[in-house]
C-alpha cells in the first residue's frame, strides 16, 4: 500500500528527541506490550494510507499495536497526532494477512526480527488472531511521549472509555526517553481509568474574571476572552498581573517552555512579545515572516520604532471579527511550531 506522497515517518520526526524515542520502542518493544506478551514483529515508518505510523508492533498472540511518537512540547501533541493514530488504525481496518505483511516488509526498520518460541508459537492460529482483529479493527493506539500533561491524560481517558473494548487508546509516558544516551526507560499507561479524572474547570476563569471586567468595551472583552481560551486550548501558561505605578492589569500568554508570547492588556490592546523570540536566536528574516502573518490579520498592528524592542500592539477590537481573529491566532500558532521545532 503507498503513502500517496505523504511525509515519512523520518520527515515528520524533525526532532531528533523524537526520533530516539521512536527507537526506542523498536529496541524494546515490550515497552508498548501486555505483560508477558514477546513481540512477534517490530517495524517502524510503516507506509499506510495518509502516512507514515512511526512504529507497529505485532505481539506474539496476534494483537497489533500502532504507535505515535511525540514530544510533550510539540503542538501537535493533541489536535493532529490523535487523528493521526485513528486514521492509521483505519488504513488497516478490513485488510487481509497477506496484505498486512505486505506493509511491515515495505516498512523502514525492523528493529527485532519475527521470532518465536518454538514450544509455544502456533503459526495458523497467530494469523487466525491477526486476521481477525484487522477485520474488527481490534488494535491499540499509543501515543508515546516523554512526559504526561493533564490535558492529554484527560483526552486519552474519555476517549478509551467512550470505545468499544477492541479498540484501546493509550498514553505512554518515558520518562527521560528523549535524551540521548538513555536505556531502557521505565514505563507509565494512562488513558485506562477514567475513575480518577474528575471536572476540570477553565483555569484562567478563576483568575481572570476580575480582569475581564476591567476591559471596558464589549467587542474588546469578548476578544480578551476568546484569546484566553485559545491559550487554554493550547496548554499556556496565563499570567495576570496588575503593574504598581498605574494600576493598569495585563493577562500574558506563554509558551509552554515559560517564554511570553503576547499580553492582553487592560487598556484594550493586545501586544506580541519579540523579546522571547529574539532571545531564542530570531533573524529579522523570521521576525519578517511574523509581521507578514500579522499583518494577515488586519489588526492593525503598530509598531514604535522609537522603543528599543519592537513589540507589535493593535487594539482589541480590530480583532473583533472572527476571520481576523483567526489569522492573528494563526500566527501565533507559527511561533508555537516555530519554537518546538
Amino acid at each position: 500500500m503507498e503513502s500517496h506522497g505523504d511525509p515519512t515517518s523520518e520527515e515528520r520526526l524533525a526532532s531528533p528527541k523524537e526520533r530516539r524515542l521512536r527507537d526506542l520502542i523498536a529496541r524494546w518493544p515490550s515497552l508498548v506490550l501486555d505483560v508477558d506478551k514477546p513481540a512477534a514483529a517490530v517495524v517502524t515508518e510503516v507506509g499506510v494510507s495518509g502516512g507514515s505510523a512511526d512504529v507497529v508492533v505485532v505481539d506474539a498472540e496476534g494483537e497489533i499495536t500502532i504507535v505515535e511518537c511525540k514530544l510533550v512540547k510539540n503542538k501537535e501533541l493533541r489536535r493532529k497526532v490523535i487523528g493521526q493514530l485513528f486514521e492509521y488504525g483505519d488504513a488497516l481496518w478490513k485488510l487481509d494477512v497477506e496484505d498486512f505483511e505486505r506493509i511491515l516488509a515495505a516498512g523502514g526498520t525492523a528493529s527485532v526480527e519475527p521470532r518465536m518460541d518454538s514450544a509455544r508459537w502456533r503459526e495458523a492460529k497467530f494469523r487466525s488472531t491477526v486476521s481477525r482483529n484487522l477485520a474488527g479493527g481490534a488494535f491499540r493506539l499509543i501515543i508515546a511521549v516523554d512526559d504526561i500533561t493533564e490535558k492529554l491524560e484527560r483526552t486519552v481517558a474519555f476517549i478509551n472509555c467512550h470505545t468499544p473494548p477492541e479498540l484501546r487508546f493509550l498514553a505512554l509516558e518515558l520518562p527521560h526517553a528523549g535524551e540521548a544516551g538513555i536505556q531502557r526507560p521505565e514505563a507509565v499507561f494512562y488513558g485506562e481509568n477514567g475513575r480518577r479524572i474528575g471536572p476540570r474547570p477553565p483555569h484562567w476563569i478563576r483568575r481572570g474574571k476580575s480582569f475581564l471586567e476591567g476591559i471596558p468595551g464589549e467587542d474588546a472583552r469578548q476578544v480578551a476572552e476568546d484569546l484566553l481560551r485559545w491559550a487554554e486550548s493550547e496548554d499556556l501558561g496565563v499570567i495576570f498581573k496588575r503593574r504598581k505605578s498605574d494600576g493598569i492589569e495585563t493577562g500574558a500568554i506563554f509558551t509552554p517552555d515559560g517564554e511570553r508570547l503576547f499580553r492582553i492588556k487592560e487598556q484594550r490592546s493586545v501586544r506580541v512579545s519579540f523579546e522571547a523570540l529574539r532571545e531564542r536566536d530570531w533573524d529579522e528574516e523570521r521576525i519578517d515572516q511574523l509581521l507578514q502573518k500579522l499583518a494577515k490579520s488586519d489588526a492593525r498592528f503598530q509598531i514604535d520604532r522609537k522603543r528599543t524592542e519592537e513589540r507589535p500592539e493593535a487594539p482589541l477590537e480590530s480583532l473583533a471579527q472572527e476571520n481576523k481573529r483567526e489569522a492573528f491566532l494563526e500566527s501565533m500558532e507559527w511561533v508555537l511550531e516555530t519554537l518546538a521545532g
